[in-house]
């Protein structure tokens, strides 16, 4: 099932760049830099990674989360997890939280996540 499903988004990500060409990044063409401050206060960029594989992992974690977030999470970090012990990758997550008020990603993180 899992499996079923990774390979249908990995799909649906293929067949929306081929719809939107000029969304998708161009070989040679490189992401554009940008500047960010970790879950321990310490600036990093994009560029930091310069030469190396990088995927992106984007999402806008709240606080409280829905039974169907939380599972949905949970199943992201299964899947980079095995993408980091098998690979040569480095992940970057970025957390777009709206509200201010709620928890941190680092304190839901640590504290549903274990990580």
């Amino acid at each position: 099932m899992q499996s079923t499903k990774i390979i249908w988004i990995i799909f649906s990500i293929l067949f929306l760049t081929g719809l939107f060409p000029s969304l998708a990044m161009a070989d040679g063409i490189s992401a554009p830099d940008f500047t960010a401050v970790d879950e321990d206060g310490v600036e990093f960029s994009l560029s930091d990674y310069t030469g190396e594989v990088v995927i992106m992992h984007i999402n806008g974690l709240e606080t409280p989360l829905c039974i169907e977030c939380l599972e949905e999470m949970t199943g992201q970090l299964r899947e980079l997890e095995k993408l980091t012990n098998s690979t040569d990758i480095n992940i970057v997550t970025i957390n777009l939280r709206k509200n201010p008020n709620s928890d941190s990603g680092k304190v839901i993180a640590e504290r549903d996540y274990g990580i």
